[in-house]
This record gives structure tokens, C-alpha cells and sequence, in this order.
């Protein structure tokens, strides 16, 4: 009879659960912050943990009753498969949510508002700020005073301030730069940016 018990307040527990995240998702749903598909997800599995409630509480009674043994052990059964439904919603729930793996932004978003996307398909990319990098093209006149593992000073325009930056490393432009003149024959002798 314990253990009935127990399950039918687990059950309970997975009810509450089911409906707070049915209520968080129906906000979002409501924002169009996550398509309706979503929405219909959390809500059969919020359906099928107030089902697995009423299941192991009617369990529940049977056992307070004081059924027959043949009653119990049906019970018992219907308990454990109340049980394995609730494990079930927990898992889905676990699933819900996704975590980054750091902290960072949002840069590119893949998949739009109200699309299907396959197991394993990026729906976003994301900038680990702490590991940020930039690329610049540098005249080869100013090479000689770019040296890797220096740490120099760049004007960014788009945020209106300098930045200190790190050298990590340099990297030779293709084949198609603009080539620059150095002399009045007008030879074209250094890649410019």
C-alpha cells in the first residue's frame, strides 16, 4: 500500500511539473517564441501525466481498500505501468529545454519560428564572447611591425572605441589582392588591403 502511495504522490508531483511547463511553453506559444507544434508537444504530455494521476490514485485506493489478492497484484501492475508512463513525461520534460554548452550570443539564426528541423540540425549559432577573433587585411609595408603574440591597438568604427588585441597569428592573402604601386613607373610591387 506504500508504495502505491508513493507513486500516486510522484504521479502527483509529474502533474505539476507537466503543468508548469505547459504554462511556460503556452506564454512562449503566445509571444510566437515557439511554434505551436512545441505548444501540442508539452500538452499531450501534460494530458498523459494528469491521466497516470488519476491511474495511480484510483491504484491507490484499490490498495487503502483492501482489495483481494488477485486485486492487489493487478493494482501493483497497473501502478508499475503508471510508473513507467510518468518516467516517460519526466524524460520528455528533461528534453524541453536546451542548454548552451557557454556563455555567449546568439549570432545567426538557422531555423525560423514555426519550422521543423531534424535531431542534430543547428536551429542557432552561437559566439563564445571569452574566444572572440577578428581578421584584418594589412598592407605588406606595415608587416615588419606585426609581430604574433603582440599586443596592439585597433580603432573598431562600429562601436566607436580602440580594443586591445592579440596576434595569434598571420595568415598570406590569396592570389587576388589589389596589388599597389610603389614606384612612379606605376609597377605594381606590394598587396594592399
Amino acid at each position: 500500500m506504500q508504495s502505491a502511495y508513493n507513486l500516486w504522490q510522484k504521479a502527483q508531483y509529474g502533474v505539476g511539473y507537466a503543468q508548469k511547463s505547459f504554462d511556460r511553453i503556452e506564454n512562449l506559444y503566445k509571444d510566437n517564441v515557439v511554434p505551436e507544434q512545441k505548444r501540442d508537444e508539452v500538452k499531450v504530455k501534460l494530458d498523459v501525466a494528469i491521466e497516470n494521476e488519476k491511474i495511480a490514485r484510483d491504484q491507490y485506493q484499490l490498495a487503502k481498500a483492501g482489495a483481494q489478492k488477485e486485486d492487489k497484484m493487478a493494482a501493483n501492475a497497473l501502478v508499475q505501468r503508471a510508473q513507467g508512463a510518468v518516467d516517460e513525461v519526466e524524460s520528455y520534460l528533461a528534453d524541453a529545454s536546451q542548454y548552451a554548452p557557454y556563455t555567449g550570443e546568439i549570432s545567426k539564426i538557422i531555423a525560423q519560428n514555426g519550422e521543423l528541423s531534424s535531431t542534430g540540425y543547428p536551429i542557432i549559432t552561437m559566439m563564445d564572447i571569452e574566444k572572440a577573433w577578428v581578421a584584418f587585411n594589412v598592407k605588406e609595408t606595415l608587416l615588419p611591425q606585426i609581430k604574433i603574440g603582440k599586443e596592439i591597438s585597433v580603432n573598431v568604427p562600429a562601436i566607436g572605441k580602440s580594443v586591445k588585441l592579440k596576434i595569434h597569428s598571420i595568415a598570406v592573402q590569396a592570389d587576388y589582392a589589389t596589388w599597389l604601386s610603389t614606384d612612379a613607373r606605376g609597377g605594381f610591387d606590394i598587396r594592399g588591403a
